[in-house]
């Protein structure tokens, strides 16, 4: 290697091509520590006191990638939301609020015996997985307020054609049972289920209805459906 590389660089014009690419990349490192020294100098002059100008990307490295993840999250669930159809944004929206169920509404049945108390809980501590759990075995009673209960759990965990079937069974074996509730729940569930004929079937029960809550929401849907 040609002696002292430094001193023939300040001693004369070197062309690039009497240098090897070895020797090229080992003068470029020289010269580059030359220049971190001496600025490391003026800053310890003006009393700063730092190792180089520089940073280390490896200690950012885990931020980056933890950026990175929560990014592509977003974007993910963006583009998702994005390509559903405005029905089942607006329904998706409608369901981050749980039904408010309770022992009235539960005929009383869960007061009486201990697996549909455990089972309701469940429900209400957003266990949805464990309230079906405990409440399919009870289905073969044939209670109502047990289907209905199945219809909500499966729902709030995106099993709609099941959910669907549940308030189906709860409304055949007691028509006049949780009837605004399970109009108003069907026609959510067969929104996602993208059947837009039995969706607006139920939305339009719900509107017509004396007694609903939702008639504002149903109506809001029906638009978004047509």
């Amino acid at each position: 290697m040609k002696k002292n590389l430094r001193e023939q660089l300040r001693s004369q014009s070197l062309p690039d091509d009497d240098l090897s690419e070895k020797e090229q990349q080992l003068l470029q490192h020289l010269l580059d520590k030359e220049l971190e020294q001496k600025w490391a100098a003026t800053l310890a002059d003006k009393g700063v006191h730092r190792a180089s100008p520089g940073f280390s990307l490896r200690r950012l490295r885990p931020w980056l990638m933890a950026a990175a993840i929560l990014f592509a999250g977003a974007f993910g669930w963006w583009l998702w939301t994005s390509q559903q159809p405005t029905a089942q944004r607006m329904a998706s929206v409608y369901l981050e609020q749980p039904f408010a169920i309770n022992e009235t509404l539960r005929d009383g049945q869960s007061g009486s015996d201990p697996q549909r108390s455990k089972s309701l809980q469940a429900y209400r501590d957003g266990n949805y997985r464990e309230s079906l759990a405990l409440i399919t075995p009870l289905l073969p009673e044939k209670q109502a307020g047990d289907y209905f209960l199945a219809g909500l759990s499966s729902l709030y965990l995106a099993d709609y054609n099941n959910a669907a079937g549940y308030f189906q069974q709860a409304r055949s074996i007691e028509p006049g049972a949780y009837t605004d509730e399970i109009n108003w729940y069907l026609g959510i569930a067969y929104i996602m289920l993208e059947d837009d004929d039995l969706a607006e079937a139920e939305l339009d029960k719900v509107i017509k209805s004396g007694s609903s809550r939702n008639k504002a929401q149903a109506k809001a849907l029906l638009d978004a459906l047509r």
